[in-house]
């Protein structure tokens, strides 16, 4: 782990300048061993779950996100800063799918979450009668955390969700990168998330919004697997209404 400044947008960059926001980013590997995913940037099952298959190098990234922030808290209190309770969350494409999946994590840290082109994660142990575990539901949460999930705190957060209408590409949608979660629970899932991109992102708002939570939505039909100006405008929007 490290903080860089490469690499983050050029929004958030003036956003984060102009309002004293601190900007920290996990820089995690993203591995195939065997067939298998130890996809850490996008905190898949097997790095979450005890996985005997997975490398203990690669074993709970979100610990490791955690280390970040606490040790990044301690270095400003020290030279005087004013440290926040929560935090927000955000990424593009896997990293859209890490801040979604640490907010069902930690719902009790984040304070907001800006999931660009990705977003599956529901605050739920089942889902039209499919028992639903990690990264896609709440039901493993306690084995995972050594406590139940809270959907209060989940209620709280304030979520930004965007997708591009023409992302339809197999190697975009979940499913395909959670390569180690169980083919017969994933066979029943589909038909119930969606089948691709644009499905999942749909079904997901939709629900999110049934069950109460605060949701801004946008669906860009001219955009694919790919984010622009305009989008990230209104992300920067979205953060700063959140403080």
């Amino acid at each position: 782990m490290k903080e860089i400044e490469g690499g983050v947008p050029r929004a958030i960059k003036e956003l984060c300048e102009r309002k004293q926001i601190a900007c920290l980013m996990p820089i995690l590997p993203r591995t195939r061993i065997d067939g298998s995913n130890f996809d850490t940037q996008m905190l898949t099952r097997p790095t979450i779950l005890f996985d005997e298959s997975c490398p203990e190098f690669y074993r709970r990234p979100d610990i490791e996100i955690l280390k970040m922030l606490n040790q990044s808290k301690l270095r400003m209190l020290k030279t005087g800063h004013k440290i926040a309770n929560k935090i927000i969350v955000g990424g593009i494409s896997a990293g859209g799918g890490l801040a979604n999946r640490f907010s069902l994590l930690y719902p009790d840290i984040v304070k907001a979450s800006a999931v660009l082109l990705a977003g599956d994660s529901y605050p739920e142990s089942e889902i039209n009668g499919v028992r639903v575990g990690y990264p896609f539901g709440t039901a493993d949460i306690e084995q995972i955390q050594g406590q139940r999930f809270s959907f209060v705190e989940f209620k709280r957060i304030k979520h930004f969700i965007f997708v591009g209408g023409k992302d339809n590409d197999p190697r975009n949608n979940s499913f395909s990168h959670d390569l180690n979660y169980d083919e017969d629970v994933i066979t029943r899932l589909k038909p119930v998330l969606g089948a691709n991109k644009v499905e999942m992102y749909e079904r997901y708002v939709l629900r999110l919004k049934e069950l109460g939570i605060s949701v801004t939505t946008i669906k860009r039909d001219d955009l694919s697997h790919q984010v622009d100006d305009e989008i990230m405008s209104q992300v920067c929007g979205f953060i700063e209404s959140a403080f």
